[in-house]
């Protein structure tokens, strides 16, 4: 009577397979992770950018102690946070999630009230005379990167 059944090498062989399949699987999924943070973090300066705009409107409500109007709103970009301030000195640090940088360090992007128009500064604190300024920011260890566009009348793209 023959036993009807699996051999130990068709059984290892299956796990095999299956072990493969999964490790392509798992790295797949690995990647698409780290590529919906890229995205999430484009978004989420957007709004922080959009916020700073939406302060500038604001302004001209917004005095110092010495009474003086508020003259700009400012969001600062480093190589891995970002700090939204107004003249007032009230502040505000946000963290870029883990693996995520912005590679050229330390450009400002200034609202000024009522428009608001849009002001660039680069590293050295110098006014950028640009129609509009790129925030690049990239995966550490993946050749992928999202870069978001404000314009001088302060509208916001992400670009590809």
């Amino acid at each position: 009577m023959k036993n009807k059944g699996f051999t130990l090498i068709e059984l290892l062989i299956s796990a095999a397979i299956i072990g493969i399949i999964s490790a392509f699987t798992f790295a797949g999924y690995r990647h698409s992770g780290r590529l919906a943070e890229l995205e999430n973090q484009t978004h989420r300066i957007v709004g922080e950018i959009e916020s700073v705009r939406g302060m500038s409107y604001s302004g001209l409500d917004i005095e110092h102690d010495s009474g003086e109007r508020v003259e700009e709103f400012t969001i600062d970009f480093y190589e891995d946070h970002y700090v939204l301030m107004d003249e007032t000195g009230e502040s505000r640090r946000g963290e870029l999630e883990k693996g995520v940088h912005i590679p050229e360090n330390h450009k400002r992007i200034a609202f000024i009230p009522p428009e608001p128009e849009a002001a660039f500064y680069d590293l050295s604190g110098e006014q950028i005379d640009d129609k509009f300024i790129d925030i690049e920011l990239e995966l550490r260890d993946q050749d992928r990167s999202k870069t978001i566009r404000v314009n001088k009348i302060g509208l916001v793209q992400i670009l590809e």
